[in-house]
């Protein structure tokens, strides 16, 4: 089986401009649930998630056999009987699909298998840096060339930031990023953009937002 060529990385313009993007049109959506309502910040939050593994799928639209696999939408790959698979492993994870013959039963068809991860994405927006850690931890345990963390923009991201640092190094893959977006219960009061850091060997540097 011939391996694909793997499409390329997306810059830093380019992932900056998503989570820009991914963030307004999620509050765009939410303009009728500014009165508090029961799970409103688990709505926002998935609504933010669906956002950006939209802006993924837009990206990535060009190359063939490429899903996106996010917790708020069934995906087409690794369908079992009346099951769908929406999340594997990440908040937001986008691969190269390939698919393998079955071992025994020749009417099963082809079974999907992962050839090559692009991105991974987790998030947490509880403004706390235990539950960041444990979070951003499960980036360590991705193979993706691209890693993103998104966390709450609070008054003191340097905070966030320090945690991170000391586990950003053990993230594999050749770019990690860290970005920042209010926490739903703020999405109604303020409309302070997000912002998005790139590690940098041994130290968090801030990337322009600015779509």
């Amino acid at each position: 089986m011939n391996a694909r060529q793997p499409p390329r990385l997306l810059t830093e313009d380019d992932l900056a401009r998503h989570l820009a993007q991914a963030y307004r049109l999620a509050r765009a959506d939410d303009l009728s649930w500014r009165p508090i309502q029961e799970h409103l910040h688990a709505r926002r939050s998935a609504a933010f998630i669906e956002a950006f593994a939209g802006q993924l799928v837009q990206h990535y639209a060009q190359v063939p056999g490429v899903c996106v696999f996010r917790k708020t939408r069934p995906a087409q790959h690794f369908k079992r009987g009346g099951s769908q698979r929406s999340e594997f492993l990440f908040d937001v994870l986008a691969c190269v699909m390939e698919k393998c013959p079955p071992a025994i039963r020749a009417d099963v068809g082809l079974l999907d298998f992962i050839q090559a991860p692009l991105f991974q994405m987790e998030s947490e927006l509880a403004q706390d840096t235990a539950e960041a850690a444990e979070d951003f931890s499960k980036l360590v345990c991705g193979a993706a060339p691209q890693s993103l963390f998104v966390g709450p923009l609070t008054h003191n991201p340097a905070a966030f930031l320090k945690v991170l640092s000391c586990i950003a190094p053990h993230v594999p893959g050749e770019e990690v990023y860290c970005g920042f977006i209010l926490h739903p219960k703020d999405w109604a009061d303020s409309d302070e953009l997000p912002k998005l850091y790139r590690w940098r060997v041994d130290r968090w540097d801030e990337v322009s937002t600015q779509a």
